[in-house]
């Protein structure tokens, strides 16, 4: 190699060790930037959101959401928010201060987003969008990813009773009109002006705002081997702790005059009072015996 080829070499060389130490220096600096870091964050949580199993989707991002998700947490389930882009910074800074694991960017109504939040695994899904429109396009989006499924809850929030019932056709499971709730909490204080606390209680276990005591229902369905038994035959408050308050009967009647003796039959409705855990083995053990499934070791609920 002549004098010209050997510097032609050197300079290639040069130019060759330049360029990798640059690209070096920019993937390095790539990599390290904090989008980059968040990018990788909200990876890993869309996968882990991918391992969750009946957890609820909420919709939405406005202050019922932030209550609901309060609510919920206190009772330990699991909560996927699905908000809209332009609502990010504001829940960056919510999941801040609330500890919130789990949300997903996007249009709620697109299966695309549902599915991001893993609708297939999951309970159920509450919108609380305050405009109709978006509230029937998550409900229908949600009713047709998962029409295989008959125990999948869909609740909502209406502005009144008529869109109330249009929602319920569509496949909301539950609707919630906010102005009779918070009329209904008002008059309960005018009705008990004198029992403030126990008012307050009632309510509060009403809509499941008391952690310590929860209240639920069991439908005595057709065909139900509970029929016929006893309240003392089921012993479910030495079993479980738990106490049949009530029980309303098929002709609409709520019979508060109940005892050991007294006979279940088909298309009651038994009142519960407990503890919410216990509760919730209660009526796991109440379909045991529905179904005569009594031994079987495990239950799905």
């Amino acid at each position: 190699m002549d004098s010209a080829g050997r510097l032609f070499t050197i300079f290639l060389d040069m130019a060759g060790i330049t360029a990798f130490f640059y690209a070096t220096g920019i993937l390095a600096d790539l990599f390290f930037k904090e989008d980059i870091l968040q990018i990788f964050k909200e990876w890993k949580m869309l996968k882990e959101i991918q391992d969750l199993e009946n957890h609820y989707i909420i919709v939405g991002f406005n202050q019922i959401a932030k209550e609901l998700i309060k609510f919920l947490k206190s009772r330990g389930f699991r909560v996927v928010v699905v908000i809209d882009e332009k609502d990010e910074e504001k829940l960056k800074k919510y999941m801040e201060l609330e500890k919130l694991q789990y949300y997903v960017l996007g249009k709620p109504y697109r299966k695309s987003t549902l599915k991001l939040a893993n609708i297939q695994k999951a309970k159920g899904l509450i919108s609380t969008f305050p405009d109709d429109a978006t509230n029937i396009s998550v409900i229908v989006t949600a009713k047709l990813l998962k029409k295989n499924d008959p125990n999948f809850e869909i609740v909502a929030i209406a502005k009144n009773y008529e869109t109330a019932n249009k929602l319920k056709e569509l496949g909301a499971t539950d609707v919630i009109v906010p102005d009779h709730i918070i009329a209904g909490r008002i008059a309960a204080l005018i009705f008990h002006p004198h029992t403030f606390v126990v008012a307050d209680i009632l309510e509060k276990i009403a809509f499941g705002e008391e952690a310590q005591i929860d209240i639920a229902e069991f439908v005595v369905k057709k065909g139900s081997r509970l029929a016929g038994k006893t309240l003392m035959e089921l012993n479910l408050r030495e079993k479980y702790n738990i106490t049949v308050i009530a029980i309303r009967r098929t002709d609409g009647n709520l019979d508060l005059n109940i005892h050991g003796g007294t006979v279940i039959e088909e298309g009651d409705v038994l009142i519960l009072l407990g503890e919410p855990k216990k509760l919730k083995k209660g009526l796991e053990e109440l379909e045991k015996l529905s179904s005569g499934n009594e031994n079987k070791k495990e239950y799905q609920s």
